[in-house]
């Protein structure tokens, strides 16, 4: 299968996965654990999505190329949001999505409290997600998703 093509399908797969647990795993464990599990599937599904993206815009753009997340945004920004009338809403979203995963991985505490998840940042400060954060971290990714759908159709 060739790399395009891979990470479009693994993009709406991450996706698929994600909100699966947020609709009905969530609804059946009611562990707030589960949010991050999510996050880091959204986070795989943008990183993908972007991939794809790029692939197609850039013919001599390698996703397997430890390219950083910044680069790919500078990328993106540079020569897909002019060529395809987009706005630039995308991008902070991505980073923030990204920052929580690095967030949760470098968190010397979390902790549940009630119906929500809590991790530390390295100087403790707080940072409480909820199943409705997640929910509409699940919608803005579903949007770029299609946005990446668009941008590909011609394929």
């Amino acid at each position: 299968m060739d790399p395009l093509q891979e990470h479009q399908d693994q993009a709406l797969r991450q996706y698929q996965i994600a909100e699966h647990l947020l609709n009905s795993t969530l609804l059946l464990i009611k562990d707030s654990r589960l949010l991050i599990g999510i996050i880091h599937n959204l986070n795989s599904s943008l990183e993908h999505a972007l991939d794809a993206i790029l692939i197609h815009e850039i013919p001599k753009f390698n996703s397997s190329d430890k390219s950083t997340l910044n680069y790919k945004l500078d990328l993106f920004r540079s020569r897909v949001i002019n060529k395809h009338d987009l706005t630039e809403k995308y991008l902070p979203f991505i980073i923030k999505i990204r920052e929580l995963v690095t967030l949760h991985k470098k968190s010397p505490v979390e902790f549940k409290r009630g119906d929500k998840h809590v991790f530390c940042g390295e100087e403790y400060e707080l940072k409480i997600l909820s199943a409705a954060d997640v929910a509409l971290f699940l919608k803005q990714t579903k949007q770029f998703l299609e946005v990446m759908e668009k941008i590909l159709a011609p394929i």
